[in-house]
């Protein structure tokens, strides 16, 4: 990562005569492989209230013992280690956890390499942004999984918690969260009707 770091602000008003929790979620376009967004962070806001998101773009590697990976089904990480873009952007997984962290190049992307030794349909793996967990995929044998971080950043209010896998296509009242260029802080409020105003 370069010296600077972004810290991104999201100011959500609930202005529905409903209680819930605002989730931030994110997705990424770039992932070929199948990728899962897990509900990133979440508060809870009763109606005419305020929450605020804060986050830095730091990241990590992370894994949990899921099973099969699905919607609807809780991530909670078995093991994290830290991660950058340009230094420690490569690590493998192994039945028994992380192994041999390393660079990689090109650098500006993640690499994930799954060993032999891993079981199917028991392990998921991915990675945390802001020290929690976003997006994850099925670990398989000798495969390897390459993330490159263009996250699209989404927001939902309903009842979620956070970590749990998300089917995002489904989600009937989520609205896209486009910070304009030099811009780290977007005003978001939930409209009566439900749906979203952006600023």
């Amino acid at each position: 990562m370069g010296s600077t770091v972004n810290k991104f602000n999201i100011n959500a008003t609930n202005h529905s005569m409903n209680s819930g929790s605002f989730m931030i979620f994110q997705r990424d376009s770039s992932m070929q492989q199948q990728v899962f967004s897990l509900a990133w962070m979440t508060q809870y806001g009763q109606p005419n209230t305020n929450v605020k998101f804060t986050w830095e773009e730091n990241y990590a590697f992370v894994f949990g013992q899921t099973g099969t990976l699905q919607p609807g089904i809780q991530f909670r990480p078995s093991q994290e280690y830290r991660a950058d873009l340009t230094t420690n952007n490569a690590i493998t997984l192994s039945n028994s956890g992380f192994t041999n962290q390393q660079s990689q190049s090109p650098s500006g992307c993640f690499y994930i390499q799954q060993d032999a030794s891993i079981p199917m349909g028991r392990l998921s793996v991915g990675i945390a942004i802001a020290n929690a967990p976003a997006m994850v995929v099925q670990a398989v044998p000798n495969a390897q999984t390459v993330f490159t971080p263009t996250p699209e950043y989404w927001i939902a209010f309903g009842n979620f918690n956070a970590g749990t896998v998300l089917d995002t296509y489904s989600l009937n009242n989520s609205a896209r969260l486009v910070f304009p260029s030099g811009k780290t802080t977007l005003n978001v409020t939930l409209n009566p009707n439900g749906t979203w105003s952006i600023q």
